[in-house]
């Protein structure tokens, strides 16, 4: 994504999700990224299925948060660890605290069902 001007300062993948901490330029709507990045992606691996045996699609859904900047060695530092992490908070019970730490309200009709 350089040719949009992004930058990628840490990923870290699990089994069922992955985190990125990405700066966008302004110009450039987190859907569109998300839309870009999962196209891109998506071709990728399932032309090279050899290393990507588990691989089928990405879901509908991404949770995008943003962060003050003074955070940033925080943010990056849990995506390194987020293995351990995961160990002892579940995705879906992780995610769940953070949308209702935003103040997002959550149907659980439809929480992660995709």
């Amino acid at each position: 994504m350089k040719q949009k001007d992004c930058v990628l300062y840490r990923i870290g993948g699990m089994p069922d999700h992955i985190h990125m901490f990405v700066q966008l330029p302004p110009t450039y709507a987190v859907s569109d990224f998300m839309r870009d990045i999962k196209t891109a992606t998506n071709i990728y691996m399932k032309s090279n299925t050899d290393l990507f045996p588990r691989f089928n699609g990405w879901a509908k859904a991404y949770c995008a948060l943003s962060y003050s900047w003074l955070e940033k060695d925080k943010i990056i530092n849990y995506i390194k660890s987020q293995k351990e992490h995961h160990k002892r908070v579940s995705f879906r019970d992780e995610l769940l605290a953070l949308l209702r730490e935003f103040g997002v309200e959550v149907n659980m009709e439809y929480y992660m069902k995709d």
